[in-house]
């Protein structure tokens, strides 16, 4: 392998994430080497210096980014993969899409992106095969896309080996594919042609494309997000909410479900998974950047915390305290409208009632988590951190504090803040579970797959003691049950990868 210092591999690092999208933590260094040094060699190019001169005059679409795309995203799937999604499309999903069309306007546009070999929108142009008798008298348009000009080859061709249909049933070789060779087997025709494949990158996406990328009511991103830095994942997300219709799905995988990636869509949990349904309230939508999950504030759980850290006391334990002045009646209106309007997303409204709230009661840290949330649901993370700063500093053994903290900084990429404030989570709350899944994913991001086993054991461990319908705090609206399911099937992968 070339032998590229640490400073020419952050500046690689960097490079490819902005043309490419793909995130090399330090973690995974060793992964980014192999590729680049396989991409060097086909363009040769032999020392370190060279590559990182050329990779930094190289135009995004050149054919060398292609060649470099293609030693960087050697993808590998099957047919039905996460069979639980294609279950949630066959018996809820598509049964009401060809409902409400049929009739009318007969069309189905649906966008797999980040399709590597094909195996994924074939399987979605089988299922609509075989739900809709007539299908021929409907438009159904599934593009795939993806940036590794090799893998589109392959999908384009649509001949697979034994290997692609691991988990499949028999009827599905039988019924959908021709044997062409011994082990191999091509997809027929009335499904091919269901299927458009092009080149397309998701983080430099093209100013116009010949095909229609527009007013889709699928599309399907599973296991590609999770390689992109969090901005970038963000800026990807807020894409194809633009380009989905009104009630249309956002399907990825159960390893990227997030709190804080999708907050423009609605969370929908399903016995088997968690999918992101694009809904307009009839109010003007205020957020313009990332949105933090709007959590209930809990009450406080700290357990045997050192004396230093206890809230002060005076007197002895059992001495009669006095009766607290009741509230001014305008600062409990002042808060439950702040509230109220927080939930109904009208976040300008709540920080101007939260503030009145603060005029009266200046250390009302529970006031001023709100207001953190609705600066950070307006994509102003930058004074969400100040307010959330000083609801901690009113209010510092309040691990729901922390946790917000950590989820700004999630956002704001400052990762190693946010580990810390997960930390601290978990010296006041050790059960906090959403803390322990949190670090198992920006373990899992960091490349550090042991301390990410860790993390998630934990999760579900933390799951089992816990009622299979109760509802998370910080979740998003996920329970026990659908939370262990996600922490199951990332566990399956991460077994997969080992």
């Amino acid at each position: 392998m070339i032998p590229f210092s640490e400073i020419q591999l952050r500046v690689i690092s960097n490079r490819v994430t902005a043309m490419l999208g793909l995130f090399y933590p330090e973690g995974r260094w060793g992964d980014l080497t192999r590729g680049i040094t396989a991409a060097a060699g086909e363009l040769g190019i032999s020392s370190p210096e060279a590559f990182v001169e050329w990779l930094i005059d190289a135009p995004p679409e050149s054919r060398e980014i292609e060649v470099l795309a293609r030693y960087l995203t050697i993808g590998e799937t099957y047919f039905f993969r996460e069979n639980q999604v294609f279950s949630i499309l066959k018996e809820t999903i598509f049964p009401t899409l060809i409902q409400s069309r049929r009739g009318t306007d007969q069309q189905i546009r649906i966008w797999c992106a980040g399709c590597s070999s094909g195996e994924e929108p074939y399987s979605v142009a089988i299922l609509l095969h075989r739900l809709i008798p007539d299908i021929e008298d409907w438009r159904v348009t599934i593009h795939a896309t993806d940036i590794n000009p090799d893998v589109l080859k392959k999908a384009s061709q649509g001949i697979y080996t034994e290997w692609s249909f691991r988990e499949t049933e028999p009827w599905l070789k039988r019924t959908y594919f021709t044997e062409v060779g011994r082990g191999t087997y091509e997809v027929i025709p009335a499904v091919k042609r269901m299927v458009t494949f092009s080149r397309y990158n998701l983080v430099n996406p093209p100013p116009s494309s010949p095909l229609d990328f527009s007013a889709f009511d699928i599309i399907l991103c599973r296991n590609v997000l999770m390689y992109f830095s969090p901005g970038q994942a963000r800026s990807v997300v807020s894409h194809f909410f633009e380009h989905l219709n009104q009630d249309g799905w956002l399907i990825v995988s159960v390893t990227e479900v997030s709190a804080h990636l999708f907050p423009q869509f609605k969370g929908i949990i399903f016995p088997q998974a968690m999918l992101y349904q694009k809904k307009v309230g009839s109010f003007q939508q205020e957020r313009t950047g990332p949105v933090v999950a709007p959590p209930a504030v809990q009450p406080s759980r700290v357990k045997n915390l050192p004396r230093a850290l206890l809230p002060a006391t005076s007197g002895a334990p059992d001495q009669i305290r006095p009766v607290p002045a009741p509230e001014p009646a305008d600062l409990a209106i002042f808060r439950n409208e702040a509230k109220t309007l927080f939930t109904r997303r009208r976040y300008r409204d709540a920080m101007e009632r939260g503030q009145k709230v603060l005029e009266i009661r200046p250390g009302d840290a529970d006031m001023m988590a709100l207001l953190s949330r609705c600066s950070a649901n307006q994509g102003d993370l930058t004074e969400a951190k100040e307010w959330c700063e000083q609801a901690i500093l009113a209010r510092r053994t309040e691990p729901v504090f922390h946790y917000l903290m950590s989820s700004i900084l999630q956002e704001l990429d400052e990762e190693g803040e946010a580990i810390r404030s997960l930390q601290r989570v978990l010296y006041l709350d050790q059960n906090a579970v959403l803390a322990h899944y949190d670090l198992g994913n920006l373990a899992l991001r960091r490349g550090e797959i042991d301390e990410a086993v860790r993390q998630f054991g934990i999760t579900q461990r933390i799951l089992a003691t816990r009622g299979e319908n109760e509802e998370i705090p910080d979740s998003g609206g996920l329970n026990s049950a659908s939370l262990a399911r996600i922490v199951k099937a990332t566990m399956e992968r991460l077994g997969e990868q080992v």
